[in-house]
């Protein structure tokens, strides 16, 4: 009994099963290909997981007349066998009872020798839809909904050509956006377009993006890149601060080998930062006057943060403000609760002198201690004033009259003399 035998009469069972489990879809993919006369067209059959699956066969023709011998098989992770009595080409794979499949892989490689007298032609590898030829089963050897995808290699009469190969944008700043995310959230990704053009029978160029530390880059890298196109989504994890960094694109295509530059930046996440004035730990200005007499002294706290764009509570500092000592000291205004990065608010904390000496306390914001102090005003002693004579009273008129009567006498001394 050969393998293909084996395999119908081990597979047919589980199809006749009542009761089937339930997986996603998986898919067996018999690649494609193309090369010139005399030369060896190498086709990939792969498998594509869906979920539960332990298990997987398929069976497809091929085409004999443009080949010079029978196909060969590089092997993969499953069993692949050549039949050329039939032209036709086994894929087997299990690992029941064990487990389910849950990467992709490659079963094997079936390489197709072409003649050299080959016609130009596409020539399809088509795969037999019979349950008994293509199944796919879970653990349990229930069988599970699966597709599988045809293939074809193609002789053509000229050697392949690469496509040129661009990015969008092609190359320069990619910024990404904070999104209202916070310090340690991703950035809303960037995006990156890589476009292949102008391929001719199959030709593949490639590109191979350094991604930098601090961003992650998907699909930056295919060495085998043939028309068509792909995204690379840019991301990265924000930090306190903005950061930057230089990605090279290594590039190889039907214009040669070239360099495309990118600078990738990703934003500051949002954050919320408490600072104040006066700093914490110092005293806010004394407050002093009469015995009983209220006064006021004022904390003004900023958040110094990054802000949120679009805005978000990211950036939002929540402030929790009391004092130790209210017997002398209460706070009868502020501060705005939550605070936005940028704003500032104040915190008025009011005093009530106390009858004799020093009342001192602190006032604590989100664990930073700032020192209160209400002192009683000392007045000075009074000035000593001199005694005042009124100008009206006799003791005054007798000074003046006897001012006046020696300066009588000196001007009738003055005259005698002159």
């Amino acid at each position: 009994m050969n393998l293909k035998s084996s395999l119908r009469l081990a597979v047919l069972p589980a199809a006749l099963m009542a009761f089937c489990s339930v997986a996603s879809a998986q898919t067996i993919t018999i690649g494609s290909g193309s090369g010139l006369r005399s030369t060896t067209i190498s086709i990939d059959v792969t498998y594509a997981p869906g979920g539960g699956v332990a298990g997987y066969n398929t069976v497809f023709s091929y085409d004999p007349t443009p080949l010079s011998g029978d196909p060969t098989i590089t092997a993969g992770l499953g069993s692949c066998t050549v039949d050329n009595m039939t032209n036709t080409i086994t894929v087997f794979r299990t690992t029941f009872p064990a487990s389910v499949i849950a990467a992709p892989e490659t079963a094997c490689t079936v390489n197709f020798p072409i003649d050299a007298a080959a016609g130009f032609a596409v020539y399809p590898l088509t795969h037999d839809p019979d349950p008994a030829s293509t199944s796919f089963s879970d653990t349990s050897a229930g069988t599970v909904a699966g597709t599988v995808v045809d293939g074809e290699f193609e002789v053509i009469d000229t050697p392949p050509e690469p496509p040129v190969i661009t990015f969008n944008p092609n190359g320069g700043t990619v910024s990404l956006a904070q999104g209202g995310g916070a310090v340690g959230a991703a950035a809303t990704n960037g995006t990156i377009t890589v476009n292949a053009a102008g391929g001719v029978g199959g030709g593949t160029g490639s590109y191979n993006c350094a991604v930098p530390a601090g961003f992650t880059v998907s699909n930056n890298a295919n060495a085998s890149f043939g028309n068509g196109s792909v995204d690379m989504s840019v991301g990265c994890t924000m930090g306190a601060a903005a950061n930057s960094a230089n990605m090279t694109c290594a590039v190889t295509d039907d214009n040669g080998n070239s360099n495309v530059n990118f600078t990738l930046e990703c934003p500051a996440g949002a954050s919320a930062v408490y600072s104040s004035a006066p700093a914490a730990g110092a005293d806010l200005a004394q407050c002093s006057g009469a015995p009983g007499e209220v006064v006021t002294t004022t904390l003004t706290i900023t958040n110094t943060g990054t802000p949120a764009t679009p805005d978000s509570a990211a950036d939002d500092l929540a402030l929790n403000c009391a004092v130790d000592n209210p017997a002398n000291f209460a706070i009868v205004a502020g501060p705005t609760n939550p605070l936005e990065a940028g704003a500032s608010t104040d915190v008025t904390v009011e005093c009530t002198i106390p009858d004799t000496g020093e009342a001192v306390g602190s006032l604590d914001c989100n664990g930073n201690t700032y020192g209160l102090s209400a002192l009683v005003q000392t007045l000075p002693p009074p000035i000593p004033q001199p005694n005042v004579i009124p100008a009206n009273s006799f003791w005054s008129k007798m000074v003046l009259f006897g001012l006046l009567a020696g300066l009588g006498m000196l001007v009738v001394s003055l005259r005698r003399n002159g």
